[in-house]
């Protein structure tokens, strides 16, 4: 190993153990791991106290292909207890949201890190400097942690149990505590006679909004499809997608259009769990296509889903994040959207 290759893995290792410290993560690291006897290439091994065994793989650059590799090997791994740490200087918040719903974890010091174990979360997201992003420290609105937003912004009148949102979120009691520490010291939320009850919706949903990427789902697909007039269009597309039993949502113009419209649409938009093929009625195309389908990154996308005109729509808050963040005048639409149905009292 080269000497600068020396230094850098010194270097994150020195790095990693003070986040560890300063998060109360007990635990040993062994140098060697070899002794281990595991079948995953690393630089090195941390053993928690519970018994957790995190692979720690140092990087001088982490791509998307040596992701997919580590994921490929996360699958194989013996039990739930052992996970895998990808570690490198810098690590940019889209590669990680690219596998978000993987059991991959990541963490640098001058990037984006995600480090969610059993009873233990650190997450820091870092979106880039363009005008309208920001950075956020602990962000509660990625990965696995986001379903709790949803469900207190789905039912904001609800007041919930600890174990309420464990068994929702389908989550460890453990997880969920430290998501509702990071909600609690935002005071987003309030905790009264042991529930948690939604206090400053508006203030949740303007932090979300800052550090929400529209570009967080697996696929895209663009079709042509012919419909005399929008609602037709609608009409057509639930048919295709409900006879081919493709679990579905409309998003984005066609849920706003359903649920509060502002402006004429012309491209229908939908979250789907799988892309259909070989239909008929939907011609792929590479542009310029008025049906546009996208696989989120979960399940979690359909949280708070509605019906309106006996169509499924994804909840308002999931309509107006993506609104607020796709091309064109979506953002009036969001808005229009937000004064007219999202009261919350």
């Amino acid at each position: 190993m080269a000497l600068r290759e020396k230094n850098l893995l010194g270097y994150l290792i020195e790095k990693l153990k003070k986040i560890f410290e300063k998060h109360h993560l007990t635990g040993s690291f062994m140098a060697d791991p070899t002794i281990a006897g595991n079948n995953v290439p690393c630089d090195c091994i941390f053993k928690t106290q519970s018994g957790i065994v995190l692979y720690i793989v140092i990087k001088s650059a982490i791509s998307i292909k040596t992701a997919e590799e580590y994921v490929a090997l996360s699958k194989n791994l013996a039990s739930e207890n052992q996970r895998i740490l990808l570690v490198s200087n810098q690590i940019p918040q889209m590669l990680i949201e690219q596998f978000a719903d993987s059991t991959l974890n990541f963490y640098s010091p001058e990037g984006s890190s995600k480090i969610e174990l059993p009873s233990f979360c650190y997450i820091v997201a870092i979106l880039g400097k363009k005008k309208g992003t920001a950075r956020n420290s602990g962000t509660v609105f990625v990965g696995k942690a986001s379903s709790l937003p949803r469900f207190f912004l789905a039912e904001p009148q609800r007041k919930w149990t600890q174990g309420e949102l464990s068994e929702a979120a389908d989550v460890t009691r453990g997880y969920v505590s430290m998501i509702l520490k990071k909600m609690l010291q935002e005071e987003y939320i309030a905790l009264n006679n042991g529930k948690y009850e939604l206090t400053e919706p508006d203030k949740m949903l303007n932090d979300w909004s800052a550090v929400y990427r529209f570009a967080r789902y697996i696929k895209r697909q663009m079709f042509a499809m012919h419909f005399s007039s929008y609602d037709d269009g609608l009409r057509k597309l639930n048919r295709i997608l409900t006879d081919r039993k493709i679990k579905f949502a409309y998003m984005g113009p066609s849920g706003a259009y359903l649920r509060e419209p502002y402006m004429e649409q012309n491209t229908l938009t939908a979250y789907v769990q799988e892309i259909p093929e070989d239909c008929m009625d939907l011609f792929p195309v590479e542009s310029g296509g008025n049906v546009i389908l996208y696989i989120p990154q979960s399940e979690r996308f359909f949280i708070g889903e509605q019906k309106v005109k006996d169509y499924p729509v994804v909840s308002d808050v999931q309509l107006y994040l993506d609104l607020k963040k796709m091309p064109g005048r979506n953002e009036d639409q969001a808005e229009y959207l937000r004064h007219n149905k999202m009261i919350w009292e």
